[in-house]
């Protein structure tokens, strides 16, 4: 009975918020804490190294989930001096900053990436990080002379022969191989409330994470198909949130990882891998905030 009332009690306070929730801004928000995993972060006791969380990281997460700036003195402007660049209206837009894209939203994308690896290859598969000529027929297109335009990227041509393109030379995060199944395996890190995916992800939870996963299919398809290979299009969002593949992919790790060797508390497993990422995530996002607030206060 207890059970039934609470469940009501959720229910009742779900559709309040989102009745409340008017702007694409605020539905998106509402989305995006929502998601799942995204209490992962709040919930994960530090009981190992990895599932660490710093206090930057922790008050930095709690105030983005509230819908608050990251610190109480935001400066006015990013770093970046773009026209849009104002922290009035995105209080976190650091975390799409482009001058960090090369350093700190890159930290954040390999500090994931390493941790799946680490924890595919702990039970018991073969892991290449970024792994180099994938692509079988890439030396056939050096003796053809029959080129059209590519139908996957449509900024470069291909051989009409073999389909071999710049794009399919591009390389996937992750190559994978456990128990005879072979995986490319390609992560992406979105936040709901971005100016360029706030309407999408005012349409539903997880909706940015569905875009993303297509992005990712359009580029990478065609590349794992050339070698036998299921591309897995890993998406998390900034909350914590994670992606429906990205969710059946950990199901499948773990199925598979069973097959080769004894995995010892298969839900300790699952529970690790979501957390360890979740973590990552966080922490990833502090650094972020942390290096562009210290860049803006000495270009102020």
């Amino acid at each position: 009975m207890q059970h039934e009332i609470t469940k009501a009690l959720n229910v009742n306070k779900d559709l309040q918020l989102h009745a409340a929730a008017v702007t694409n801004q605020q539905k998106a928000h509402l989305h995006a804490i929502q998601a799942k995993g995204a209490t992962l972060i709040r919930s994960t006791m530090p009981t190992a190294p990895h599932l660490r969380v710093t206090n930057k990281a922790v008050c930095y997460h709690e105030r983005m989930c509230l819908g608050l700036s990251p610190v109480l003195n935001m400066p006015l402007h990013c770093k970046c001096n773009e026209p849009n660049g104002q922290f009035a209206s995105n209080p976190f837009l650091a975390l799409d900053c482009i001058q960090a894209k090369g350093t700190t939203i890159t930290d954040r994308h390999d500090a994931v990436k390493y941790t799946v690896a680490k924890w595919a290859s702990d039970l018991g598969a073969r892991v290449r990080v970024e792994p180099r000529k994938l692509h079988h027929n890439r030396r056939k297109c050096r003796r053809c002379t029959s080129f059209v335009e590519c139908k996957t990227c449509r900024r470069a041509t291909e051989c009409e022969s073999c389909g071999n393109c710049q794009c399919n030379k591009r390389r996937p995060d992750l190559f994978i191989e456990l128990a005879g199944s072979t995986y490319t395996w390609d992560c992406t890190v979105r936040r709901a409330t971005c100016p360029s995916h706030v309407d999408e992800a005012s349409k539903g939870i997880e909706k940015v994470l569905e875009q993303a996963e297509r992005e990712k299919h359009r580029t990478y398809d065609r590349q794992a198909e050339s070698i036998g290979a299921t591309f897995v299009a890993f998406a998390v969002e900034s909350t914590g949130g994670f992606g429906a593949e990205a969710l059946k992919f950990v199901k499948d790790l773990i199925a598979l990882g069973a097959k080769v060797r004894n995995v010892w508390a298969p839900r300790q497993v699952v529970q690790g891998i979501y957390r360890s990422v979740a973590i990552a995530v966080a922490n990833g996002n502090a650094d972020i905030l942390e290096a562009n607030l210290r860049a803006c206060r000495a270009w102020d």
